[in-house]
């Protein structure tokens, strides 16, 4: 079901299409109208209006590009003979990510690799690797196509706004029975987009923007720091508990989580943590199966596990794997690497990195930086 034009709307003015004129497809001008409405709601402004001066922030030129890639796919026989789409998928991005809005109310987002053309990213739980046109020029056609599996598909246009800022407006659905979208849309997407299929792509957070990058503070006090209290042990900015002053103390149990993102059998997921050791001067005397396995806040008394640490955390919510903050309790910063055989066994699934510290003491402290995904 798509939601009411005016519910999205309801910070901003707009001016959509006429899809009762007959002048358009009916599905696709509502789509075009209800996308246009929840980008100007989520960017806080108008920028989709037909008075636009840039034409490709009308509502008319996102309807002429849909409905383009509508009729070339999903009327032609290539993905699909009755023209039909599920829904849409709209939002916003910039120079770390993309976040947006799927038609019956889902948030998603996920993260972009400009020099790959790729971007990555959780909807409702299930990673979506996406691949579209990444060239430098936006005043090019550029086309976005995400494939879910071998059959469903999420694909359409994206356009700059201002400097890295931009919007991007899909429809998704499935393909016929037997017909891959990776094939199916390869005409439209004017390219072969059968190289993408199991490529090792990098990904990396070093939040020297001073922003958590996409990551989310779930509970407790672990922030972007810039060093202020503390030697600057990364510059200019690292995640650690905030203030530095209270760090050995008594505090809610933290958790911060990156993105969700697909892992592939070559990747090298590693990152930079200092602080104490899982359980401040000493190491993991236990292994947490999952966040939930963890006291609820660091006074030593409360029931559950006290550690301190960076998990690879499945869709489920499990824990895959854990690196304790660092192997010997410093303020300068070690390289800490989970094992490649865990990582291999991992391949192809969705899954996100839960940074968590709930101990106190002598050391009870830990920071990370510079968490990458690499390949060879």
């Amino acid at each position: 079901m798509l939601i009411a034009l005016t519910s999205l709307a309801s910070a901003v003015s707009i001016a959509g299409l006429d899809c009762s004129s007959g002048a358009y497809t009916l599905s696709t001008c509502e789509a075009v109208n209800e996308m246009g409405a929840s980008i100007n709601s989520q960017y806080g402004t108008t920028v989709v209006d037909e008075g636009s001066a840039n034409s490709r922030l009308t509502f008319t030129w996102l309807y002429e590009q849909l409905e383009d890639m509508r009729v070339s796919t999903l009327e032609s026989g290539s993905c699909r003979t009755d023209g039909a789409f599920q829904g849409w998928h709209a939002g916003l991005y910039d120079g770390n990510g993309w976040s947006g809005m799927v038609d019956f109310g889902l948030p998603s987002s996920g993260t972009l690799d400009r020099k790959l053309h790729l971007a990555s990213g959780v909807v409702d739980g299930v990673t979506v690797p996406m691949i579209g046109d990444r060239a430098s020029s936006y005043n090019a056609k550029q086309v976005w196509l995400n494939t879910f599996n071998a059959t469903d598909w999420d694909a359409g246009v994206f356009v700059r706004i201002q400097g890295r800022k931009g919007l991007y407006a899909t429809l998704y659905g499935p393909c016929d029975a037997g017909i891959d979208p990776q094939v199916g849309f390869e005409d439209w997407y004017t390219g072969d987009l059968s190289a993408a299929q199991g490529r090792c792509t990098e990904l990396s957070w070093d939040f020297d923007d001073g922003t958590l990058q996409g990551w989310t503070v779930e509970q407790g006090s672990i922030g972007v720091s810039d060093g202020t209290g503390d030697i600057a042990y990364s510059a200019p900015y690292y995640l650690r508990h905030q203030p530095f002053g209270s760090r050995d103390t008594f505090h809610t149990t933290s958790l911060v989580r990156s993105p969700f993102f697909t892992i592939h059998p070559d990747h090298t997921i590693s990152a930079q943590m200092n602080g104490g050791r899982a359980e401040g001067t000493s190491n993991a005397t236990s292994t947490p199966g999952s966040f939930a396995d963890l006291a609820g806040d660091t006074n030593g008394a409360t029931p559950g596990i006290h550690q301190m640490g960076v998990a690879l955390a499945l869709a489920d919510d499990g824990w895959a794997a854990i690196l304790q903050s660092t192997l010997n309790q410093t303020d300068v910063f070690e390289l800490n690497t989970f094992d490649p055989a865990t990582i291999a066994a991992l391949a192809g699934q969705p899954v996100r990195l839960d940074f968590y510290d709930s101990f106190q003491g002598s050391w009870g402290w830990t920071g990370i930086d510079d968490v990458a995904l690499t390949c060879p």
